[in-house]
C-alpha cells in the first residue's frame, strides 16, 4: 500500500475509534442519567413527606365514617304501576373507581411494580414501594366514592328521590249500579337536604304525592301536592286513614285519597294509601298494600354533608393528590420505557 493511503486509512481508524467511543460514553451517559432521575423519582415517590400527606388524607376520608353509597343511577324510578324504585348498592372495583373520576384504564393496573423497578437498576424497598402502592389505590377509591356522592347530592337537591308507584281499578256495585273505579299514586322524595336527619327524617321533609283517581268513563283527574311529613304521618293508624285529599267532587261522586307515612327509620319508610269513593249512598275503596321501601333518609343525610366546605374542600385535596400519583406514576413509566 501507499505510504500516503497508509496514513489516510491510519486517521481514519483513530477518528472512528474516537468517534465511536464518544459516541458510546454518550450512550452510557444518557442511560446513567435517565436511571438517575428514575431513581430521583421513586425516592420522590416514597418519601416520607408524600407518605404523611396521603396517610394524613386517608386519615380524614376513614373519618367520616360514611355508610353505604348507592350506584349512580340509583334510584331507578318505577317504569310499570305497582312496583318501588329500584336501589343498587355501589360497588367499586379499582377499574369502576379509575373510571368515575375520569380514567378510561385502571390505574391500579397500570401502576409500575417494585419487579420493573429492580429489573432496571432502581434501589427501592419492596415493603415500602407496595405500601405506597396499595395507599393510592385507596386513594382512588376514595377520590371515586366522594365524587360520586357529591353528584349524587346535586342530582337529588335537583330532581328529588322517586320511591314508589301504585295503581288499582276494579268494578263495583253501587246498589244495583256497575260502575268502574280506579286511582293511582306515585310519590317523590323532594328534600329540603338541609333538613335532612342522620337517624330519619324531619317532620318539616316533604312528599310530592302525584295522584289521581278515574271515576267510571271520565277522564283521570290528577292530584299532584307536596305535603310536610308532619301532616301525613299516622303511625298509630291500624287503617288507611291518614293525610285525607278530595279529588272529585261530584255531582254524582266524592272520590277521596288517604296516605300514611309511618315507621320513618334512616334506611325504611312504609307507605300506606287507599282510595275511596262515595256514589248512590255507598262508600267504596280500594286499598293498596302497605309497602316498606328503602329510602335512604340516613344516606341523603351523608350526602347532605359533601355540601360542607372542609368535605367538598376533602374531596378535592384527594382528586388533586391522585392526579398528582397518576403524573409521577406516568413519569416512571416513561423513565423506564428509555431504558429497555
Amino acid at each position: 500500500m501507499h505510504r500516503h493511503s497508509f496514513n489516510h486509512a491510519k486517521r481514519f481508524f483513530v477518528f472512528g475509534s474516537l468517534f465511536l467511543g464518544a459516541f458510546l460514553c454518550s450512550i452510557q451517559s444518557t442511560a446513567a442519567d435517565d436511571l438517575a432521575s428514575l431513581q430521583a423519582q421513586v425516592d420522590s415517590y416514597l418519601s416520607s413527606n408524600m407518605m404523611s400527606e396521603v396517610d394524613s388524607l386517608l386519615s380524614s376520608y376513614s373519618a367520616l365514617k360514611l355508610g353505604q353509597t348507592y350506584s349512580p343511577d340509583s334510584p331507578v324510578p318505577p317504569k310499570s304501576d305497582n312496583t318501588d324504585a329500584t336501589w343498587k348498592k355501589m360497588t367499586y372495583s379499582d377499574a369502576s373507581a379509575s373510571q368515575l373520576i375520569g380514567y378510561a384504564s385502571d390505574q391500579c393496573v397500570s401502576h409500575t411494580t417494585y419487579d420493573q423497578l429492580v429489573a432496571k437498576g432502581v434501589k427501592v424497598d419492596k415493603t415500602k414501594f407496595n405500601n405506597a402502592r396499595d395507599k393510592f389505590c385507596k386513594l382512588v377509591h376514595a377520590a371515586a366514592e366522594l365524587k360520586h356522592r357529591y353528584d349524587k347530592y346535586q342530582a337529588i337537591k335537583k330532581d328529588g328521590v322517586v320511591l314508589v308507584k301504585r295503581s288499582k281499578s276494579d268494578k263495583h256495585d253501587f246498589h244495583g249500579l256497575e260502575r268502574t273505579f280506579a286511582g293511582g299514586m306515585d310519590l317523590v322524595y323532594k328534600p329540603d337536604i338541609a333538613n335532612t336527619l342522620s337517624s330519619g327524617v324531619h317532620p318539616d321533609q316533604t312528599f310530592e304525592y302525584n295522584s289521581w283517581i278515574k271515576w267510571s268513563d271520565e277522564s283521570p283527574k290528577a292530584l299532584n301536592i307536596i305535603k310536610k311529613i308532619r301532616e301525613m304521618r299516622n303511625d298509630q293508624a291500624n287503617n288507611c286513614e291518614g293525610a285525607r285529599f278530595q279529588v272529585i267532587y261530584g255531582k254524582e261522586v266524592d272520590a277521596y285519597l288517604y296516605l300514611d307515612v309511618v315507621n320513618v327509620s334512616s334506611t325504611k319508610v312504609t307507605i300506606r294509601n287507599c282510595i275511596k269513593a262515595k256514589f248512590n249512598g255507598i262508600h267504596k275503596g280500594h286499598a293498596f298494600p302497605a309497602v316498606t321501601l328503602d329510602a335512604p333518609f340516613g344516606y341523603l343525610y351523608e350526602l347532605e354533608q359533601m355540601k360542607d366546605s372542609k368535605k367538598a374542600q376533602l374531596k378535592d385535596n384527594i382528586k388533586n393528590k391522585v392526579v398528582s400519583m397518576v403524573g409521577a406514576n406516568q413519569e416512571m413509566i416513561d423513565l423506564l420505557k428509555k431504558l429497555k
